[in-house]
């Protein structure tokens, strides 16, 4: 167990009843994005059970692994049409493969410093299964749950809108927190989530977290629920008892409300496509977006991308604080560029082996924020190219097959994966806070494969 309280790890286990409870009521799709975005939603940050030789088991792994279980209990036809470990997968699993190589090539022990010296042990064989069984429970998994379960368009608009009513759910939530401080965590688990509390201070007031990990964490799910709603608008469909007209407005102000420049960003760019576009158009906008993206650590390696242009536009344009934390963002990924070009393909591994020290005091001196350069640093090129194409990989698909989608689910197909190419973009600034974009990405590619098969038989 962790060293959460108990009222955390109790509502960890009770996820499990809740789960058997959601598949009884509900059909399998619509009892999976219960189990899923409720977890995501509420369940407690930082707590976790761990059983020897096994990742831990939180908030980000339990609710797909207890899905996937109910599924395997209640009905396992549904596994076995989505063929598991076939196809797109083999793509997916090549981080879980990757896991022992990274271990296998970090076996010398480390110290660094002088005056005094900072250790960092050699990684074992177990150290690399677990690395894999991590990224089993963490990608793959989250994936293949998605596209198991989702394989229509009814499927995708259940989706929508649920999140669209998730949406809802957290607004007064979010809207406690603006006038009273992110509190919620630790009123109900007794602790909280984030320690740096200045980091929740914002435009001159406080930036809500709710049940998450960060106050960037819940704006980027604020926006995935807004842009679901913009969608569902444009076909004036209802989210639950709700006008999905009137709810696109309230999520607009919501957005703001949760204070993130990045996420505003995100919305102002999108917003016309999302209202306006046309699902081909949607469709390039997404995969322009994903292609840059892929592009972006070849181009920071390789000195091309405009850091320093991009510094000056935000220092004159916008503002110099936030400049500063792009210059300070910049500084970090290239001495942890530096250092994982020494051990490109497979990483440094765990134990902070990735992290840059001084040569004299042995300190840590580098800060880690952006997903993309944890795993390229911890994992290596190749489990990062794979990670991140199974998040794109769908926008590029949906693009090429767009034509044998029916037309009525076009427009929802290429929202949605703009929405994940988005929220993938977020992944070049900020932390992996929740695995839930892997979920979304495997709803997208199992909806277009369910799509194109209905479309050719």
């Amino acid at each position: 167990m962790s060293d959460a309280t108990l009222i955390a790890h109790l509502a960890l286990l009770l996820l499990i009843p809740f789960t058997w409870y959601a598949f009884r009521e509900r059909r399998p799709a619509v009892a999976a994005l219960w189990v899923i975005f409720g977890s995501v939603l509420f369940l407690p940050e930082h707590a976790y059970f761990k059983i020897p030789t096994l990742p831990p088991f939180s908030k980000q792994s339990l609710p797909f692994l207890c899905v996937l279980a109910a599924l395997w209990l209640t009905d396992p036809e549904i596994i076995r049409r989505a063929r598991p470990f076939r196809g797109f997968d083999l793509i997916v699993l090549i981080p879980v493969f990757a896991g022992p190589f990274t271990a296998l090539t970090n076996m010398d022990d480390l110290q660094f410093g002088v005056y005094e010296r900072t250790y960092c042990q050699a990684m074992s064989i177990k150290d690399g299964w677990a690395l894999g069984l991590s990224n089993l429970f963490l990608i793959w998994v989250p994936f293949f749950v998605g596209r198991a379960l989702f394989s229509n368009g009814r499927d995708l608009r259940d989706l929508l809108k649920f999140l669209a009513w998730c949406g809802i759910l957290y607004t007064p939530l979010m809207l406690y927190e603006v006038r009273f401080s992110p509190q919620l965590h630790r009123m109900v688990y007794g602790y909280m989530a984030h320690v740096d509390f200045l980091g929740t201070i914002r435009w001159g007031g406080y930036r809500p977290m709710v049940f998450m990990e960060h106050g960037l964490a819940a704006a980027l799910f604020m926006y995935v629920a807004w842009a679901s709603a913009v969608l569902l608008a444009r076909e004036k469909a209802m989210i639950g008892r709700f006008k999905s007209t009137h709810v696109a407005p309230v999520l607009t102000v919501m957005l703001v409300m949760a204070k993130s420049t990045g996420v505003l960003a995100f919305a102002l760019m999108t917003a016309l496509p999302l209202w306006k576009s046309k699902p081909r158009p949607l469709l390039l906008g997404a995969v322009v977006a994903a292609t840059l993206v892929m592009l972006y650590p070849v181009l920071r390696a390789t000195d091309i991308f405009p850091t320093m242009d991009l510094y000056d536009f935000v220092r004159q344009k916008i503002d110099e604080d936030r400049a500063a934390s792009i210059l300070f963002r910049f500084i970090n990924e290239d001495l942890l560029l530096e250092k994982a070009r020494e051990r490109a393909w497979f990483g440094w591994g765990y134990y902070g082996r990735n992290r840059v020290y001084d040569a004299m005091s042995g300190k840590d001196i580098s800060v880690t924020d952006g997903y993309w350069i944890i795993i390229l640093g911890v994992q290596g090129a190749v489990s990062t190219l794979a990670a991140f194409w199974t998040l794109l990989g769908p926008a590029y698909s949906a693009f090429r097959r767009l034509r044998a989608i029916p037309a009525a689910d076009r427009l929802m197909v290429a929202g949605l994966a703009l929405i994940v190419v988005v929220v993938t973009i977020d992944l070049i600034p900020n932390g992996l806070f929740s695995v839930y974009p892997y979920f979304l990405a495997g709803c997208l590619w199992g909806t277009l494969t369910g799509l194109t098969r209905t479309a050719a038989s």
